[in-house]
């Protein structure tokens, strides 16, 4: 009987243990850093700074708002007058307030906070630590982000 004992706990432990939260691996919230931007043209000789600097941007998403609609913020990478990359926080005028909601399991609406209104920006779906930004018309990858 003890033996049946367990061997019913010892299943039932590495029964539950393969269990995975699959909500919390493809949701939004978290860091994100772009890692790769189809269409973006890098041949540019004169902007390679530029383009180099653009790959340092930053996102991040909260979920700590009641509702629907959460916060997140897209801290933009710019060169300053020294030609140095700097990547903005929250304090940061480069810094841009983003409103964020989910659709579905991993899909997602990406909006422009202004101070009256959102503006819808892109569709946005997780894949554990892949992000992707698609175009809101043609669904066309527009970003692809991994998590930090």
């Amino acid at each position: 009987m003890k033996k049946l004992l367990y061997l019913f706990l010892t299943l039932l432990i590495v029964g539950c243990s393969g269990d995975d939260d699959s909500n919390s691996n493809n949701s939004i919230v978290g860091n994100w850093q772009i890692s790769d931007c189809p269409g973006c043209d890098f041949s540019d000789e004169d902007l390679a700074d530029f383009y180099e600097c653009f790959l340092e941007a930053r996102f991040e998403f909260f979920d700590d708002l009641p509702g629907s609609l959460q916060e997140g913020w897209w801290y933009q990478a710019y060169l300053n007058n020294n030609g140095d990359c700097i990547v903005a926080d929250e304090d940061d005028e480069n810094s841009i307030l983003l409103k964020w909601e989910n659709t579905t399991d991993n899909n997602y609406l990406i909006y422009f906070k202004y101070v009256d209104y959102n503006a819808l920006w892109l569709n946005a779906l997780v894949n554990g630590n892949t992000l992707e930004f698609r175009d809101l018309d043609d669904n066309e990858l527009v970003l692809v982000l991994s998590r930090l």
